[in-house]
């Protein structure tokens, strides 16, 4: 099952301030392509679930993360984006396929479990700082 756009949004940005460093969400927004509007709701998520802090202030103001890199798996953000669970009433009748969806979102957290920021960081491509 593949991940949702929003999802990957926030593994992308996530790997895009490991290095530690205060960005502000505006940068963040221009190197993904987006609209500063359209990320601020996905950070402040990212921020209220343990993913981010937010830090005010000039040229050191912006998120970063909360803690460090290899402590963070990719499970942990993409649960943290996440506005609300799953929902499964849209499967009306059949308790079969409901219970292969339900599997199926295990094994995706399993597999994503397994993976930190630190790891995914490492293995991106250089990209310019802001």
């Amino acid at each position: 099952m593949p991940p949702a756009r929003e999802d990957v949004l926030a593994l992308e940005l996530i790997v895009d301030i490991a290095d530690g460093r205060a960005v502000r969400g505006r940068d963040l927004a221009r190197r993904l392509g987006l609209k500063p509007r359209s990320l601020e709701q996905l950070l402040q998520r990212l921020a209220r679930n343990g993913i981010l802090v937010g830090q005010r202030g000039g040229r050191g103001g912006g998120y970063r993360l909360a803690r460090d890199a290899a402590l963070i798996s990719a499970s942990d953000v993409v649960r943290a984006a996440r506005n609300e669970p799953p929902r499964l009433k849209f499967i009306r009748r059949s308790s079969a396929v409901k219970r292969l969806v339900k599997e199926l979102e295990q094994r995706t957290f399993d597999s994503l479990r397994e993976v930190t920021i630190a790891s995914l960081s490492s293995n991106r491509a250089p990209t310019g700082k802001a």
